[in-house]
């Protein structure tokens, strides 16, 4: 998205989204969870946004990864205010 190829991004995500090695890292996992929430956002797609970002904090907690767990939480808690207002 920073690059400019916001298109392109929620075309991926649209489609199954990138596909993930099994030997990549669980912090590199709930990252790409977090990414492709929102990416979801910019598609506007809230739900699914959510549900990226509920599996993320689920798999931080899962794994004890208190960064990773800490962004996907005020990313989800975010995206929940938003949708309330």
């Amino acid at each position: 998205m920073a690059t400019g190829r916001t298109a392109e991004a929620i075309r991926l995500v649209e489609h199954g989204g990138p596909a993930t090695a099994t030997a990549v890292a669980p912090q590199w996992r709930v990252i790409q969870r977090i990414t492709m929430a929102h990416v979801q956002l910019l598609a506007a797609d809230d739900t699914g946004a959510a549900e990226l970002l509920e599996d993320a904090v689920r798999e931080a907690t899962a794994q004890r990864l208190p960064e990773s767990h800490e962004s996907a939480t005020r990313s989800l808690r975010r995206l929940k205010e938003e949708m309330a207002a």
